[in-house]
Formats: C-alpha cells, structure tokens, sequence
C-alpha cells in the first residue's frame, strides 16, 4: 500500500517549523501532486488516475475527503487526473493518509515529472481495441514513477486502436496498438506536443513488440534526463530537444540507451485477450457507434 502521507506529513512539518525555504518545499510539494493557489494558505491536491480507472471505493473516498478538506467539487482533468482545491496545508498530510488507504497516489502528479499516463477512455470496452492497453498505462505507472530526475515534465498516451482516442502523436511518448503476424505490439511516436508550439510526434517505432516497451520508455527517458536543457524551462521539452539535436541524432543517442535497456527491462504485464473474443457492455455500445 502506498504511504505517500507519511512522507509528506514530514515535509509539512519542517516547512511550518522554518527548516525548509519557500523554494525547497515549492519542489517537494509539486512532486507530491501539491499545488499552490493564489489565495494564500490553501492548496490544490491532483490524484494521479492511470488510464483513469478508479474503483467504487476509490470514488466514494475522494467524495468523503472532498466533503472533509475540500470545497465538496470535485474537477476531473483531460489527462485522466481528479483534482480537490481548497485544502488547507495543514490538512494535506490526512488527505493524503485517506487517498492512500484505498491505493489512490498524488506523486508525480505535478513538477518535473513522468505525469500520469492516459490511455483511451473506452479501453477493455472497445470493440476496435486489439488489446487493454489501460493495463500498459498502470504497469508503466508503476515502473516510471520515482526514478528519474527530469529537467521537465512528460507525457505518455496510450491507444489501443487506429480510432486513436488518446491523440498519441501528440505526446512524449505515444504508443499506438498494433497486430503483426500474431505479434501484439505498438506503433510508436516521440516528441509530440501541444502547448503554445505544436508539434506532431515523429514516428520512432512502425512495431515495437509489448515485451520491449519499458525499455523503450527507459531509453527515452533517460536520453532526455540526460541531454534536455535545464536552463531555459520554457522550451524544455522533449519536442524541443529532438528539435534541436535533429531526429537522426536523436535516435542515435535512443540506440545507445536502447540496446543496453532491452536487456534489462524484459518484463511487461499479462496481455488480456483480443476484443473480438470479449463482448461490449450495453451502456457503452451508443458511445462505439
């Protein structure tokens, strides 16, 4: 069970006793999902929802807490995430505690980050879909989160058909099901954003094997921790760093991170059966037409 609480109950506690600096705790906050508000002493909380699967008991317990420490509103996000704001610092420790207690995390969810990962909201309902790609998102989730020290934040969309629900071009990493002489696998794209400089994903990848995917994203990751540009934040993105060292180079330097990765990273998650063999729920069949 995640204990994100613990962590940041202790965090708190140096911030309000003065044996942290307004900066220190800004940067330990964001990778905790903490934001700042503008009104002063209240906080935003983003819980981090891969996929955006969440339980009944999962939903009924950010009700509670929104009732207890929020404004009782409760703002879903485009990139799948819940967001409470109006929660009194003081009060973040136990919202967190709550949020943990049915296996709901806030890390990563803001800052320098791999940020939550997204996925096509109809994911083991589509019929289109070749596989669950929801369960990739959760698995990456798990394997990407707290490792790396990024100069900005990332994003990694899934979609589990050509109908491209998550606009995967338009991401870090975008990772496209595909089926290849009995193989499943994804399409893969780099470098996609949108912002005030839209950029379309170059195609890294026609067919990537699903066994060889956290090493992909390893291997991404880590050229970018390594070669973004800290300096200027504002154009520190992974679309801006292929840019500028062109996409030849840029792989060049994938390659290198990717031959010593797929040897490492052999594990991915069970790869449920093929939509044509599962059958629709009725509530979802009007939204597939």
């Amino acid at each position: 069970m995640v204990r994100d609480w613990e962590v940041v109950r202790e965090k708190v506690d140096e911030y309000r006793r003065g044996l942290l600096d307004e900066a220190q705790f800004k940067k330990f906050r964001l990778s905790y999902g903490i934001y700042g508000q503008r009104q002063k002493g209240f906080h935003m909380v983003r819980i981090k929802l891969p996929a955006g699967d969440i339980s009944w008991e999962q939903m009924l317990k950010v009700c509670e807490v929104s009732e207890r420490f929020s404004n009782g509103v409760i703002h879903v996000t485009t990139r799948q995430d819940i967001q409470l704001h109006w929660v009194r610092l003081e009060d973040v420790p136990e919202v967190l505690k709550e949020l943990n207690s049915v296996g709901l995390s806030t890390k990563e969810a803001c800052g320098d980050t791999v940020r939550n990962i997204t996925a096509c909201f109809l994911s083991s309902y589509c019929p289109k879909e070749l596989f669950e790609v929801s369960t990739f998102a959760k698995f990456l989730r798990e394997r990407l989160t707290g490792v790396y020290n990024l100069p900005r934040k990332f994003k990694i969309a899934l979609s589990g058909c050509e109908e491209d629900c998550s606009y995967v071009r338009f991401h870090d990493i975008g990772l496209l099901a595909q089926r290849r002489n009995g193989s499943l696998g994804f399409k893969v794209f780099v470098g996609g954003g949108l912002g005030d400089t839209p950029m379309k994903g170059k195609e890294l990848f026609s067919f990537l094997k699903v066994e060889e995917v956290l090493a992909l994203c390893h291997s991404v990751l880590k050229v970018f921790e390594e070669r973004g540009d800290r300096e200027r934040k504002r154009r520190n993105r992974l679309k801006f760093l292929i840019e500028k060292l062109g996409f030849e180079e840029f792989k060049e330097l994938f390659w290198q991170k990717f031959e010593k990765y797929r040897k490492i990273y052999k594990d991915f998650p069970q790869v449920l059966p093929l939509k044509s063999e599962r059958s629709c729920p009725l509530k979802y069949q009007r939204v597939l037409r």
